[in-house]
């Protein structure tokens, strides 16, 4: 009983430092191609992005390259070295769509994968439109070019994706860029997310946030690719249908109702992220 104990223990507190490997999550910017006839040790290789999930079953995400201009999304999953389910029909569309992490949650045992979108081409029926149809945002919405996010939640044993929602930041009405996903953990069972977003990151009703600077300038703000861009918590429940919490530190005055100081993380990872706004357990 304290062997499974101490397991357990190690489970919970184990974390990724926005690197690839196993772990509970693995994400970053960048994405490698692969195909569904790879085997596990070539995917692990070619540095895809790859994390032990329930059963001790491993998935890893990527990319296809479909044509000179077009990538499509990958997914995969593998029993010890045995393949059980290779996906490459999430997204197939003309628009760009890459694996960018993996994050799972040994509590309630759900998966759930990042890919990044930059419109919408096609019917929904070929890309991620028919997995967010509840999700806090079910489209891309308006405008095409700026990179955003698509989480889903998916089954490990199966590959069948039960939920997703879009995450992008919004200017002027139309979508705008989330750089990237710096940071993920968990807050109970609701999925944390740290984002490095354009202007404007978003409210929990989606309304863009308001962000003059506060006095003394924008302390959670950075450049990366020669663009400013803004610190962006967003938590979500487990379904990814609701935003629960929403705080952009620069935009939102931190320990008002969107910036709760003290709002606890079980942070999984992070890549150069602090969660500047709550405590991290």
């Amino acid at each position: 009983m304290q062997k499974f104990y101490l397991f357990l223990t190690i489970c919970l507190i184990c974390f990724c430092l926005g690197v690839n490997g196993f772990g509970t999550c693995s994400f970053g910017e960048s994405s490698v191609t692969f195909t569904c006839s790879d085997s596990l040790a070539t995917v692990r290789s070619k540095g895809a992005y790859c994390i032990k999930t329930v059963r001790n079953l491993t998935v890893c995400s990527g990319y296809r390259q479909v044509s000179s201009d077009n990538q499509d999304p990958i997914l995969a999953a593998w029993d010890g070295t045995k393949p059980i389910w290779c996906r490459t029909d999430i997204e197939i569309t003309g628009d760009d769509s890459k694996g960018v992490g993996l994050l799972y949650n040994p509590d309630n045992f759900r998966t759930y994968a990042f890919f990044t979108v930059t419109g919408t081409q096609g019917t929904s029926e070929q890309d991620y439109r028919r997995f967010t149809t509840k999700g806090w945002m079910n489209s891309y919405g308006a405008g095409g070019g700026p990179k955003g996010l698509v989480v889903v939640e998916f089954a490990t044993g199966t590959g069948v994706i039960r939920n997703g929602t879009y995450i992008n930041a919004s200017v002027n009405g139309k979508a705008n860029t989330i750089s990237r996903v710096a940071g993920a953990g968990f807050n109970r069972n609701n999925i944390v997310l740290g984002l490095w977003s354009a202007f404007h990151a978003r409210n929990t009703n989606k309304s863009a946030k308001d962000c003059n600077c506060p006095t003394g300038g924008c302390q959670d703000t950075t450049y990366y690719n020669n663009a400013k861009l803004w610190n962006w918590e967003i938590v979500f429940d487990p379904t990814l249908n609701r935003a629960i919490f929403s705080c952009a530190p620069a935009c939102d005055t931190v320990g008002s109702t969107q910036c709760r100081n003290g709002h606890v993380v079980r942070s999984c990872g992070t890549n150069n992220w602090n969660w500047q706004t709550r405590t991290v357990a």
